[in-house]
C-alpha cells in the first residue's frame, strides 16, 4: 500500500511533468522527511536539482540512491550528469562508464582466447573514406580488414575491405562486432550515436578510437549526456586516430591518458588539388559559412572586411551557409540589403548551394577568407586558446585547402596555419588586408599553388606505411590493461 510518503511522490512526479518543479522540489522534499530512506524521492529531488543547475544539492542525494541501490542503471547516469556540472569530470567519466556497463547485454563480455594477429574490424554508423584508404593500406600490407556499418558509404566496399556485414541497430551491431577476435577494432565515432562508444566501453579487445567527430559536441550546447558518452569512450580507448591538431590539443584538454598510442591521419590526405590554370583578371575571393554581414557599431565585422577588399578592386564571392537552404537571392539580398550597397560590381552574394555540389566550384577562385573580424581589428578575446578556437568566417578551411586556394587567415588560429604548412600553401595572415595595395598584394598570392610533395599521396603512402606498427602497439596496450 503507499503511504504519505508515496503519495507526495506522485504528486510531485504530476507537477514535475506538468514544468511545475518548485512544487515538485516541495512534495520530494516533504517525502523525504515523512521517510528519509524513500528511495525514488531522492532520486527524483536529486535529478531535479541536477537538472536546474545545482549539483552541489543533487550530489548528497544521488550518492545516498547509489549506496542503496548500486544495480540501477539511472542513478549512475543521474550522478554522472551531476559529477559532470560540478566540474568533476574524472568522476562523471567513470561514474558514466559504469551506466553504460550495466546497460549494455550480458553476452558482450570481452572476447578471450588467442586473437588473429592479421586482423583489423573497423565498426561505425558512417564509413568515410578516410577508413576506407587505412583500410586499403592495411590490406596492402597483408591484413584482413573487416567493416561492421550502418550506413552504406559513397564507395564500393568490395575495393577496400575483405568483407563487411551490415547491422540498424546499436544491439545487432555489437552482437555483429562481438563475433570477430581481431588484432583490435577501429572504432569511428559520430557526435549523438551510441553504437561506437557502447562498444568501446564493452571492451571486446583492444580497441582504437577514431576522433572523426566525436570531440565536436564538448564545445557545444549538446547537453551533458552526450559529452560523457564521447569522453567515457576515449577513456576506454587502448589508441587514438586524430584527425587534425584541434583533435589532438582536445585530448590535452580532456586530459586524457597521453601515453597511449596515437596515429595522425587527416581528412586531407586522401585527395590532391586539382591543377588549376595560370589566374588572370580581377582577383577572387570566395567565403563560404557563416559571415556577419550585418555593419557593426565598432566596424568590428564581415562587412568591414568587404570594404576593404572591393576598395582593392578585389571580387568577393559568398556562398550563404545552410541556414538560407531553400531561400531565393531576393531573399538573401533583401536581409543585406546594407552589405550589398557596398559595390555591386564586385559583391556576389550567391544563393545557397548544398556544398557537395560547390567542392567542385572552389577551385575556380583565387583565394579563400577565414578570418575572425575581432582579431583582425584587436578586439578578440584575450583568454583564447588558439588552438581549440575552431571559429573563422567558415568552416571549409580543409576544403578550402584541398582546392587548392590559398586562404586568408588570423595568425591567432594556430590550427588554420599549421594545416595550411601541411598543404605546402602560403598562411597569409589577415593583416594584410590592412596594408597599402592590398589588391597587388593579392594578386602576387594567388599564383601559389600547393606542393605536392607536402600532401596528397605522399604524406598518405607515408601514414600508410605507419599503420601495422600502430595496431601492433595498440594491441600490446590493450592486452596489458
Amino acid at each position: 500500500m503507499m503511504d504519505d510518503a508515496d503519495h507526495m511522490v506522485q504528486r510531485g512526479l504530476e507537477a514535475h511533468r506538468g514544468g511545475k518543479l518548485q512544487e515538485a522540489a516541495q512534495c520530494y522534499q516533504a517525502a523525504l522527511e515523512r521517510r528519509p530512506d524513500h528511495l525514488d524521492a531522492a532520486f527524483l529531488l536529486g535529478k531535479l536539482a541536477a537538472d536546474c543547475g545545482q549539483p552541489a544539492a543533487a550530489l548528497p542525494l544521488l550518492r545516498q540512491c547509489l549506496a542503496a541501490r548500486p544495480d540501477l542503471p539511472p542513478i549512475h547516469c543521474e550522478l554522472a550528469k551531476a559529477l559532470y556540472g560540478a566540474g568533476a569530470v574524472s568522476e562523471a567519466v567513470d561514474r558514466y562508464h559504469d551506466y553504460v556497463a550495466k546497460r549494455l547485454p550480458r553476452y558482450l563480455e570481452p572476447n578471450q582466447g588467442s586473437r588473429d594477429p592479421r586482423h583489423i574490424v573497423f565498426a561505425g554508423t558512417d564509413p568515410r573514406m578516410r577508413h576506407a584508404l587505412m583500410a586499403r593500406g592495411l590490406r596492402d600490407l597483408g591484413y584482413r580488414v573487416t567493416l561492421v556499418y550502418r550506413k552504406e558509404p559513397n564507395f564500393p566496399l568490395d575495393q577496400f575491405f575483405s568483407d563487411w556485414s551490415r547491422f540498424d541497430t546499436a544491439e545487432d551491431g555489437w552482437m555483429q562486432a562481438f563475433l570477430h577476435k581481431p588484432l583490435c577494432y577501429h572504432l569511428f565515432m559520430i557526435w549523438g550515436d551510441d553504437f561506437a562508444p557502447g562498444l568501446a566501453q564493452a571492451k571486446p579487445g583492444p580497441v582504437v578510437v577514431d576522433l572523426y567527430d566525436s570531440l565536436a559536441g564538448l564545445y557545444y550546447n549538446a547537453g551533458i549526456e552526450g559529452p560523457l558518452m564521447q569522453l567515457a569512450a576515449l577513456k576506454a580507448a587502448d589508441g587514438w586516430v586524430c584527425r587534425d591538431l584541434k583533435t589532438v590539443a582536445s585530448l590535452k584538454v580532456c586530459r586524457l591518458d597521453w601515453r597511449k598510442p596515437r596515429l595522425w591521419f587527416p581528412e586531407y590526405l586522401t585527395s590532391l588539388p586539382p591543377a588549376r590554370p595560370p589566374a588572370s583578371g580581377p582577383v577572387t575571393v570566395v567565403s563560404v559559412g557563416d559571415l556577419r554581414l550585418q555593419p557593426d557599431p565598432q566596424g568590428h565585422d564581415h562587412y568591414a572586411i568587404a570594404k576593404l577588399l572591393m576598395g582593392a578592386g578585389v571580387h568577393l564571392h559568398i556562398f550563404p551557409s545552410p541556414v538560407f537552404q531553400g531561400a531565393s537571392f531576393e531573399e538573401i539580398a533583401a536581409k543585406h540589403q546594407g552589405f550589398l550597397s557596398i559595390d555591386g560590381e564586385r559583391c556576389h552574394l550567391h544563393p545557397y548551394v548544398p556544398f557537395t555540389q560547390l567542392t567542385d566550384q572552389l577551385s575556380q577562385f583565387d583565394l579563400a577568407l577565414s578570418v575572425l573580424p575581432e582579431f583582425l581589428f584587436g578586439t578578440g578575446p584575450k583568454d583564447l586558446n588558439p588552438i581549440l578556437f575552431p571559429g573563422s568566417g567558415s568552416s571549409r578551411l580543409t576544403d578550402y585547402m584541398a582546392a587548392g586556394l590559398p586562404v586568408i587567415m588570423n595568425r591567432e588560429l594556430v590550427m588554420q596555419r599549421f594545416m595550411a604548412r601541411h598543404y605546402g600553401l602560403p598562411a597569409i595572415e589577415a593583416d594584410i588586408l590592412l596594408k597599402p595595395d592590398l589588391g597587388a598584394r593579392l594578386a602576387a598570392l594567388r599564383d601559389q599553388r600547393p606542393d605536392p610533395g607536402h600532401c596528397g599521396r605522399f604524406l598518405l603512402e607515408r601514414q600508410r606505411g605507419r599503420l601495422a606498427d600502430f595496431y601492433a602497439r595498440v594491441a600490446a596496450r590493450g592486452q596489458s590493461r
